[in-house]
């Protein structure tokens, strides 16, 4: 929708910037620097980034001006309450800006911090979905944390359900299937779920394989000091899993099983779906996993996703053969809205 006089922007982009202050207000003050991995972003870095790149990169593009991005370090602001005032100081000089401009001034174009030239009404479109794809980080953040986080908009997906006429096609039936982040409470449920699924197969490994294949609700427990683990429930029952844990730029996919009884309902390709979107949100240039070569459906599933073959070691797993199979992620960066929006 293009934007022809700033004023309707103006209001809608405080009423995101609310939505998004709503979600920083559950952060526990403790964790304001939390990050999954050393070296990613943390809850603070996130504010600090979205405070910085709107007053100091959009806004002064927006008017003509060379970006002045100073970072998102904690010589900004350290604290959650230092974070937070910076972030509201930050958006209100850009409102008053912002509010400056004409008709004629949304037309003009501008350059991006790349040198690339943009209708100044598209840089200020690409403005507001950079703060919802980082607000969508923050959820992610908090679900890790098991921190309880509001609804959008008012109502849950439950209580949206609930006040809806649902008609469901086909395909949508079997989505009756919802896939979420695993709680430790379910260490057990993921346990038992993993050896229905590998039992069949125990001849084909050897014994110390087979028992890292199916870890005891104890080792799965650890996990959650690695990565996500997420789970598959279908009428109140987990029926499938999947894990992932952070190896430099690439994410290790782990323990991925579906229970035999609900297998063929495409719960696998949830499952990878769902680690695809964590992987590419959280900037991984890959993902990788290994299995054996007589998990054949598997290995299927896994080509259709887009998994290649490696020559990648390890070659075997406690004397049980093996193979790694990789899928590169597209990058999503700043860099590409100019593409995207021009």
């Amino acid at each position: 929708m293009e934007i022809k006089t700033i004023e309707p922007f103006l209001d809608y982009y405080e009423k995101l910037r609310a939505r998004t202050l709503r979600v920083i207000q559950y952060i526990p003050p403790e964790k304001i620097e939390w990050t999954y991995k050393a070296g990613k972003f943390s809850f603070g870095d996130i504010i600090r980034h979205l405070a910085a790149i709107e007053r100091f990169t959009f806004v002064e593009n927006a008017r003509l001006k060379s970006s002045r991005y100073p970072g998102h370090g904690k010589e900004l602001a350290e604290g959650y309450d230092a974070v937070l005032a910076f972030m509201n100081k930050m958006h209100e000089e850009s409102m008053a800006i912002l509010s400056k401009l004409n008709a004629d001034d949304l037309q003009k174009k501008c350059l991006t911090p790349q040198g690339a030239p943009i209708t100044v009404w598209k840089w200020l479109r690409a403005l507001a979905e950079h703060e919802i794809h980082h607000r969508g980080q923050i959820y992610l953040y908090l679900a890790m944390l098991e921190v309880p986080t509001p609804p959008l908009y008012g109502l849950t997906s439950e209580e949206v359900f609930a006040r809806s006429q649902v008609v469901m096609n086909r395909s949508e039936q079997q989505s009756g299937i919802q896939v979420r982040l695993a709680t430790v409470e379910e260490a057990s449920s993921i346990a038992a779920v993993l050896h229905q699924a590998f039992i069949e197969y125990e001849a084909l490994y050897t014994a110390e394989a087979f028992a890292i294949t199916t870890p005891t609700a104890g080792q799965i427990e650890k996990r959650w000091n690695e990565g996500p683990v997420w789970a598959a429930i279908q009428d109140g029952s987990l029926v499938g899993t999947v894990a992932a844990a952070p190896k430099g730029d690439a994410l290790y996919i782990r323990s991925m099983a579906v229970a035999p009884s609900a297998r063929g309902r495409g719960i696998g390709k949830m499952l990878l779906a769902r680690v695809e979107s964590f992987a590419k949100a959280n900037g991984f240039r890959r993902m990788f996993l290994s299995t054996t070569p007589f998990l054949q459906e598997a290995i299927r599933l896994y080509e259709r996703f887009g998994f290649e073959r490696t020559s990648d070691e390890p070659h075997e797993l406690a004397g049980t053969p093996l193979f790694i199979m990789e899928k590169a992620l597209t990058s999503q960066e700043l860099s590409s809205l100019s593409d995207k929006y021009s």
